[in-house]
């Protein structure tokens, strides 16, 4: 498994972002990279605001 998560270390919090098997895929592409980007500013607003 792998787990892809952001830890807000300023708010005390972590947010489980996605979560899949090994086999399922091996690295992140760029549209997941820039996915998990726009999830990452969406969670800094709620958190740290």
């Amino acid at each position: 498994m792998r787990a892809i998560y952001f830890y807000a270390l300023s708010a005390n919090r972590v947010a489980l972002i996605d979560i899949y098997s090994k086999g399922e895929k091996e690295d992140l592409n760029e549209n997941d990279r820039k996915k998990l980007d726009r999830i990452i500013q969406e969670i800094k607003k709620t958190f740290l605001h």
